[in-house]
Order: structure tokens, then C-alpha cells, then sequence
């Protein structure tokens, strides 16, 4: 593929402006379809985020690199997170052709993405890479990516959380079924953000997981719920170090950075003051979720 003159296209995502840099030519639309709702123009020059992609061949300084990480629940062993004194690389692998690399700054405001093998848009490289950019540093903009799924319910927002299989999806869907004027705002990656005015936010992003819901939507948080499958319903509230044990593991934040992840604890805690924290022994079914929404309004 020829190399032409790099174009410019900008999105916001959770009040944040990211700015993607792509040579002319390259498929972009193909592998960004689910970013057409955060689309917000073209050269704009005002970005919170930046990242280039590139069709020339990854170089490294000759400097040590340190092997961080090696696996992924994503990627598996074909994931490999590197750190130097100056960078970070993020590595995909892929089964024949190139890797996919990203070369990002320590604060990952700016990155370069190297394009590797074309696989099949199933295992959107791409959009996984821009995700971990924006994840990382949207903390710096008091945000934090979290593995949630959202509803929106009375003009608010409801996050459930728990391990991948858990039925996040499943609970949700018992709320869009047994409640009233409940829509799903996503599936797997929103953005909870502290605004200036102090009003946590949560907000839709391209990243929806395998739910196709890509909502450009926001709802003031009004709750926290980690899910446990039972034989039974039972709903307890969370204070405290209990509350922030609930949250924290499914909230994105390079734990080896001490700098990111100080301050996405400091993010969290303002988040954890105020926003109620339940932990949700249940079935899947809908009793589950009027429970669940009658304990969170009391």
C-alpha cells in the first residue's frame, strides 16, 4: 500500500478528543465502523489524545526493554506489553503476516500504531489498541474505562460488574425486559468520568464487547453492582474498603505505572463517595433485576 500524506480524523469520546492520524488509502472506516457515533470532524488541531497509525516497520533504540505482561483474557499468549525508559509497546501478534505494535508515551498522550497483518475484522487490532490508549490516559482526565454493563434507567445510570461469563449481559437484558424505559448504553467498556462541576458521569464508547451498542450517550452514575451467580437473590451494600475491593478489578489501569495507577485510585475513590456499591448474589431472571433496582432507589 502506498504511503500518501497523513489524514486527520477526531472523536469525541466521554467529553474527551481523540485524534487518529492515518495514511491516505488505508481502511479506516473498515476497521473503526463501530467510532461513527463519536465521529466529530476532519483537521480540527484540538485533541486530549493522539495516535498515528502507520504502515512502516516498528525500529527500537538500542535500549532494554522489559517484558511486563505476556498474556491477555483477549489476546491470550499473542499479547505481549513491553516497557523502556521512555515507552511503552503494546504487541498483538498475529498468526502469519506482521504484528501489530503501538509505541506509546509513559502517559500514552501520544501513540504510534504499526499496522501488522490484516486478520479478519473479528479481531479488530486497531480498535483494542485505541482502546488501551484512551483507557490509560483518560485518567488523566479523572476518567477510568471499566468492565461494565450500563443501563440507563430514570435519566440514570446502573453499571454491573463481575468476571468475564458472570452474566453481566444476561442481567442487563432482565432489566430491559422486566422494567420500564431502561435502555442499554453498552455492553463491556464504558468510561465513568469526575466532571469539573464534580457530577459522575458515565459515558458509551466504541468498545461494546460482542453487543453492537455504541451509544454516544451519558447518564449520571447513581450505582456500582458486582454480580455472583446463586441458587438464590440476595442483594448487600458496600462501604468502604469492601466498596473499593468490588470496583477495582475491573477497572482499567496499568498497575505498573505508579504514576497512572495512584491516580486512577484517587479517580475511584471520589467515584466510590458518590456512587452506591451492591453486591448481587442472583438468578438470571427478572425478580433479580426488580430487586436490584428496588435497593438502589431506597
Amino acid at each position: 500500500m502506498k504511503l500518501t500524506e497523513n489524514k486527520e480524523k477526531y472523536f469525541q469520546i466521554a467529553g474527551l478528543i481523540l485524534c487518529i492520524s492515518y495514511p491516505e488509502g488505508f481502511p479506516m472506516a473498515n476497521y473503526l465502523f463501530s467510532f461513527r457515533p463519536f465521529y466529530l470532524g476532519d483537521n480540527l488541531n484540538n485533541w486530549d489524545i493522539y495516535v498515528e497509525v502507520s504502515l512502516e516497520k516498528p525500529s527500537r533504540k538500542e535500549q532494554d526493554y522489559k517484558l511486563l505482561s505476556d498474556i491477555s483474557q483477549v489476546w491470550g499468549d499473542r499479547f505481549q506489553l513491553e516497557e523502556s525508559e521512555d515507552k511503552y509497546i503494546t504487541t498483538i501478534k498475529t498468526v502469519k503476516g506482521d504484528p501489530w505494535e503501538m509505541h506509546s508515551q509513559k502517559d500514552f498522550k501520544k501513540s504510534i500504531i504499526y499496522v501488522g497483518e490484516m486478520e479478519d475484522l473479528q479481531s479488530n487490532h486497531l480498535s483494542w489498541l485505541l482502546m488501551v490508549a484512551f483507557g490509560q490516559h483518560g485518567i488523566f482526565h479523572k476518567g477510568i474505562l471499566i468492565h461494565s454493563s450500563v443501563i440507563i434507567k430514570d435519566g440514570h445510570g446502573f453499571g454491573f460488574l463481575g468476571k468475564s461469563g458472570t452474566g453481566k449481559s444476561t442481567h442487563s437484558r432482565m432489566w430491559l425486559e422486566h422494567l420500564k424505559d431502561t435502555e442499554l448504553l453498552n455492553d463491556d467498556n464504558p468510561m465513568i468520568r469526575i466532571m469539573p462541576d464534580e457530577t459522575v458521569m458515565i459515558f458509551g464508547t466504541p468498545w461494546s464487547g460482542k453487543t453492537a451498542c455504541y451509544k454516544n450517550k451519558q447518564a449520571p452514575l447513581k450505582a456500582l453492582i458486582r454480580l455472583e451467580q446463586a441458587p438464590e437473590n440476595n442483594w448487600t451494600e458496600m462501604h468502604g474498603k469492601q466498596a473499593l475491593l468490588q470496583i477495582l478489578p475491573s477497572c482499567t489501569g496499568l498497575r505498573w505505572n505508579a504514576n497512572l495507577y495512584n491516580k486512577m485510585l484517587d479517580n475511584l475513590e471520589e467515584i466510590l463517595a458518590a456512587t452506591k456499591i451492591a453486591y448481587l448474589k442472583c438468578l438470571p431472571n427478572g425478580e433479580a433485576a426488580r430487586l436490584n433496582y428496588e435497593r438502589l432507589i431506597d
